[in-house]
């Protein structure tokens, strides 16, 4: 059954329709959408020139998002953000918000599907392969729920999160386009950035469809041989498909793409490989973002160390390309991609198993209001208590 959908689903024409079918008067409309997309409100309980009845009624017939937060979780070290969210249906999603100190300035990493069918190597949001696209309205719940928790709105948005934004096409396209409307979030389209492993159809059907949005290719490497061992999506299309059709792009933009580089110790983080891909890129609309492996991913891949990610930078900017190595963010939450929703899978899972062991031995477990287990067999009352937890056990709760 199609779960209801949020007033985020809404354009603004649906949103007077609702208030109209409800004998609102038409500035009713014009309030909670003002609330929503420029005030940021994820809840009606925000909207505080509303009456009270009102929001109350409201909250009951058309939920602001879509999205329940599971937890959160904020790094001590750098103030990153990250949230574990449900979606329809009991599927988990993660989102990030990054705040910069020193500007003020606040960007939201996003996912597009549950899980991620493109099975990189290294990455733990493939790990259990692709369950499913995320709705639009789910895109851009992310987007002011992140907002919210990291308490000031997004100044940039980037679709780099769990999945591959144009194998779910026309959801992320009309998040997009919800994003930098005037009447939506208000995003510059310089503001927006979208990453995909490299589906060059897709890409190519860009220009006539897209705002001119900042584009990222994830490459991982510099040659097809070595890139089908990192991205097996690879195998459809070579390097030199995706990027014609990152450069078209660039041609219709004006504006420079992003090859992303996941450096991997042992694979693809030596001298030779960076030769190999500054002669690639040399006379290309490129500039190369260095990505030292997050540890917790997928595989048993580790990151080189600091020396050779410098190394690596200096050999590629040695060679005239404009080289940035990305910061590592919330390395303390486990900020990088599908870490927190493997987690809580893997919880779930236990959870389930415990259950089912607990109804071969005789035994009907069940959950308390509490959270805590109950079961007919035990003499305490019906309330098990919480079965003690290690330190990490321990911090995720804090968190």
């Amino acid at each position: 059954m199609e779960p209801v959908r949020p007033l985020t689903a809404l354009a603004p024409a649906g949103l007077a329709e609702f208030c109209k079918a409800r004998e609102l008067p038409a500035y009713r409309a014009r309030q909670i959408w003002k609330w929503v997309w420029q005030k940021g409100a994820t809840d009606y309980a925000a909207m505080s020139d509303l009456p009270k009845e009102l929001r109350e009624r409201l909250g009951r017939e058309l939920p602001v998002v879509s999205l329940v937060e599971k937890s959160v979780r904020r790094s001590a070290q750098d103030g990153t953000v990250k949230a574990l969210l449900a979606a329809a249906g009991g599927r988990h999603i993660e989102a990030v918000g990054m705040p910069d100190e020193e500007t003020g300035k606040l960007s939201v990493c996003v996912s597009t599907q549950v899980g991620c069918g493109m099975g990189c190597a290294f990455c733990a949001s493939a790990v259990g392969g692709l369950k499913g696209n995320l709705r639009y309205w789910e895109i851009l719940d992310q987007v002011l729920i992140l907002s919210r928790l990291s308490g000031s709105r997004a100044t940039s948005v980037v679709l780099m999160g769990m999945g591959e934004p144009l194998a779910n096409y026309d959801n992320s396209l009309a998040a997009v386009k919800r994003l930098v409307a005037p009447d939506g979030f208000g995003l510059g389209a310089r503001h927006v950035t979208v990453s995909t492993v490299g589906l060059a159809p897709q890409m190519l059907k860009m220009p006539k469809e897209w705002p001119p949005v900042n584009l990222a290719v994830s490459l991982h490497a510099p040659t097809d041989e070595l890139r089908r061992q990192i991205v097996p999506m690879a195998r459809k299309w070579s390097i030199a498909e995706v990027l014609e059709a990152a450069g078209a792009w660039a041609a219709h933009t004006g504006r420079r793409y992003t090859v992303e580089y996941a450096l991997i110790e042992g694979l693809n983080a030596g001298r030779a490989q960076a030769e190999e891909l500054a002669a690639l890129l040399r006379r290309r609309p490129a500039k190369v973002n260095l990505i030292a492996l997050n540890p917790g991913g997928a595989g048993t891949f580790a990151a080189p160390g600091e020396a050779k990610v410098r190394a690596f930078r200096d050999v590629l900017a040695g060679h005239g390309l404009e080289v940035i190595i990305r910061r590592r963010r919330g390395r303390d939450i486990e900020a990088a991609c599908g870490q927190l929703r493997l987690r809580e899978e893997g919880e779930t899972q236990r959870t389930r198993r415990n259950a089912e062991d607990a109804e071969k031995n005789g035994h009907s477990p069940q959950m308390n209001t509490d959270g805590r287990r109950y079961s007919k067999s035990n003499n305490n009352g019906g309330i098990e208590p919480p079965r003690r937890q290690g330190r990490q056990g321990r911090q995720e709760r804090s968190n």
